[in-house]
């Protein structure tokens, strides 16, 4: 039992250092950058696994998450703008896209118009998805990232009121560090199989 809490207290002092650093915080800004043109996978994750070590930064993790993400969602509408089928190329061939979702996405687009765009904060389709869709029906790019400013904030406000809740169960999540990580990785693999 000792050589088990040596591996799980190392191996949260390690993740704990890593989401505090430099290192860390660039690489959730690059993560929802990312994910918000070209990573198939939302910073809703990772954001969670650092609030849980890191409540206290909600607002600094808020910020980030939500600054970048919105500086990738606009690279990729320009993008998009430039050259629009290299784009639908890479976004039908990217993991975890499916016709499904892209028919989701048009379809609050023709029954709401701009704001469908909100939908975007409930729903776990990829913002890439939701900006590739709004060049193709022409949205106006200033409405379109303010409305987006709103439900991209909605989001990540939600999943950092569930991190900072879940950062009260620090203790146990700490003595089993690894087991738990492990869990949560594995399921939320498991979600975005079920999603797609």
């Amino acid at each position: 039992m000792g050589m088990y809490r040596a591996l799980n207290e190392r191996a949260y002092q390690g993740a704990l250092v890593f989401a505090s650093s430099a290192v860390g915080m660039i690489t959730i800004a690059l993560w929802s950058f990312l994910e918000a043109s070209f990573w198939f996978i939302a910073p809703d994750f990772i954001l969670l696994l650092f609030l849980v070590l890191l409540p206290s930064q909600k607002g600094k993790l808020f910020w980030t998450v939500l600054i970048a993400s919105l500086v990738g969602g606009g690279a990729y509408f320009i993008a998009n703008l430039i050259d629009f089928d290299a784009m639908r190329q890479i976004l039908y061939q990217t993991p975890f896209v499916n016709s499904e979702m892209i028919a989701r996405v048009r379809e609050f687009y023709l029954d709401y118009g701009l704001l469908g765009v909100l939908m975007q904060s409930i729903s776990f389709i990829s913002f890439k998805i939701w900006t590739h869709l709004a060049v193709e029906v022409g949205f106006q790019p200033v409405w379109y990232f303010l409305l987006v400013c709103i439900s991209r904030a909605l989001r990540i406000y939600v999943v950092v009121m569930v991190g900072v809740y879940l950062s009260r169960f620090a203790t146990l999540a700490r003595r089993h560090f690894v087991p738990l990580v492990s869990l949560y990785a594995v399921a939320s693999l498991t979600l975005l199989f079920i999603v797609e």
